[in-house]
C-alpha cells in the first residue's frame, strides 16, 4: 500500500493515474480566492489614491482662487484705469490722423457728468469759435465697471501738487498741440477711481511737445 501511494505522488500530475486528495483541491481554491481578493484590494486602493489626489488638487485650487480674490478686488480698478488710458491713447492717435486728413483741428473735453467720457468737436483751428456740434466718446463703453472711474480734474491735480493735468485738449494739424506748444512741454490726462485718489491706482495719458506724442504711466 505504501509503495502504491508513493507511485501515486510521482505520477499524479503526469499521467493522472492516482486520486487527488480533497485537501489539495481546497488549498488550490483558497489560493485562487486569496489572489482574487488581493487583486480586488489593489483596485480599491488605487481608486482611493486617485480620489485623495483629486480632493487635494481641488483643495489647492480653491485655496489659490480664494487667495487671489482680495488681490483682484484691490487691483481691479487700477487695471480698468489702465485699459481706459490705453483706449484713450488709441482714440487720440486716430483723431490726430483724422485731423490731418480733414485739415481741421479737433478739441476734446472731459464730459462733465458721464464716467470716463469725452466731448469731441471739430473746427478750422484751435482759436476758432466755429466748432461743430459736440460728439461723445465713451471709454470702456461695454464695461459695467467703468462707472467706478473718472478723469481727475485739473483743479484737483493742482491741489494735490500734480501739474499739467488737462480738462481739455486741442490739436491743429498745422500748428500742433495748443496745450504743449514747446518741445519740452508736457501735459496729460489722469484716470482713476472716483472713490479715492491713490497714486498706485491711477493711469495717465501723457502728451509731449507740439506733435502731442503719447505715452502712458
Amino acid at each position: 500500500m505504501f509503495i502504491c501511494w508513493e507511485m501515486c505522488w510521482v505520477f499524479r500530475y503526469n499521467f493522472d493515474m492516482c486520486p487527488i486528495h480533497e485537501t489539495d483541491q481546497a488549498e488550490e481554491r483558497w489560493s485562487q480566492a486569496e489572489w482574487e481578493h488581493y487583486e480586488l484590494w489593489e483596485k480599491i486602493e488605487a481608486r482611493a489614491r486617485k480620489i485623495r489626489r483629486l480632493w487635494i488638487s481641488a483643495a489647492l485650487l480653491a485655496f489659490f482662487v480664494l487667495s487671489a480674490v482680495p488681490v483682484v478686488m484691490d487691483r481691479g480698478v487700477q487695471w480698468k484705469a489702465l485699459s481706459a488710458s490705453r483706449e484713450f491713447g488709441q482714440r487720440l492717435n486716430g483723431l490726430k490722423r483724422e485731423a490731418g486728413e480733414r485739415q481741421q483741428a479737433f478739441r476734446i473735453r472731459v464730459h462733465p457728468t458721464r464716467a470716463v467720457a469725452l466731448v469731441l468737436e471739430w473746427g478750422p483751428h484751435c482759436d476758432s469759435p466755429l466748432f461743430s456740434p459736440a460728439q461723445e466718446l465713451v471709454l470702456l463703453e461695454s464695461d459695467s465697471a467703468r462707472g467706478r472711474l473718472g478723469f481727475i480734474p485739473a483743479e484737483r491735480g493742482r491741489e494735490l501738487g500734480i501739474p499739467g493735468l488737462l480738462n481739455e485738449f486741442c490739436y491743429d494739424p498745422l500748428l500742433g498741440s495748443r496745450q504743449t506748444p514747446g518741445e519740452l512741454d508736457l501735459a496729460g490726462f489722469m484716470i482713476g477711481p472716483v472713490s479715492e485718489l491713490a497714486p498706485e491706482r491711477v493711469a495717465s495719458v501723457l502728451l509731449h511737445g507740439p506733435s502731442a506724442e503719447i505715452s502712458f504711466e
